[in-house]
């Protein structure tokens, strides 16, 4: 149901997005976690400078998909509906 969702044509966009974002925040950190333990073996605690490496991809991976997210235009912001009147915030006030 929700795969079939995302594959529509005005959707596929954030389907691709949420991918991307998903399949890096499963390998990023464990990646970087592994490559920490190897650069970090000369240091006292070599897993919790890993741990620490892993975690600051994790939210670097995070930032970049909220900045993303963000960043995308925004097609129906003020365009008359048909479909119906304007509620909410897109409601224009005529006092």
């Amino acid at each position: 149901m929700v795969f079939s969702l995302l594959m529509e044509e005005q959707n596929r966009d954030v389907g691709r997005k949420l991918g991307i974002a998903t399949a890096c925040m499963f390998t990023l950190p464990i990646i970087s976690f592994y490559v920490g333990m190897w650069v970090f073996q000369s240091k006292k605690e070599p897993d919790n400078w890993a741990g620490g490496l892993a975690i600051l991809v994790t939210n670097i991976v995070v930032a970049g998909y909220c900045y993303s997210a963000f960043s995308e235009e925004d097609e129906d912001e003020f365009k008359t509906d048909a479909a119906g009147p304007r509620v909410g915030v897109f409601k224009q006030r005529t006092d």
